[in-house]
């Protein structure tokens, strides 16, 4: 059976609401107050709500599978000796458990749209840890051949990479 909920063609957004009703001059509320992640996160809802739900994600394993096709039907493999799969569940980095890391990342996802990571690549081509990146500093860039860039802005030291 295949997978209904497959996406047929890649989401494109050339600009969400909030910019567009800040380009004519409107705030993005009826009180005239811009809410941005870190006003939010100064309501207890919010913070309540954020909370809860990115630790149940944090807690949940993350199975990384190979999808094959053949003759018309979908087949999965688990790949638990994936070094990807080692560092989702096991070791993301050195100052982060795989709790900690996936919950960053989902606490990035719900305050701020999107959540990062960078990859460190090892000498023999493997990945070898994963760091979280405030969504802040991270500017995604669409190439002419559909592919990402990302301009990334460290956070401390200000230093601009590609």
């Amino acid at each position: 059976m295949m997978w209904p909920f497959k996406r047929k063609t890649p989401e494109t957004r050339s600009m969400g609401i909030d910019e567009f009703l800040s380009l004519a001059g409107i705030s993005n509320t009826k009180s005239g107050e811009h809410v941005s992640p870190s006003t939010a996160e100064g309501l207890p809802a919010v913070m309540n709500a954020v909370t809860v739900i990115s630790e149940a994600v944090a807690s949940m394993p993350c199975y990384l599978y190979r999808v094959q096709h053949q003759n018309g039907k979908e087949s999965r493999e688990w790949l638990s000796d994936h070094p990807v799969d080692y560092l989702l569940n096991e070791c993301p980095n050195d100052c982060q458990t795989p709790y900690q890391f996936k919950r960053t990342l989902m606490r990035h996802c719900l305050l701020n749209g999107n959540a990062y990571a960078v990859i460190v690549w090892g000498r023999d081509g493997q990945p070898q840890s994963l760091h979280p990146y405030p969504p802040s500093a991270v500017v995604p860039q669409r190439l002419s051949d559909h592919r990402f860039a990302y301009t990334i802005t460290e956070p401390y030291s200000g230093k601009v990479k590609t």
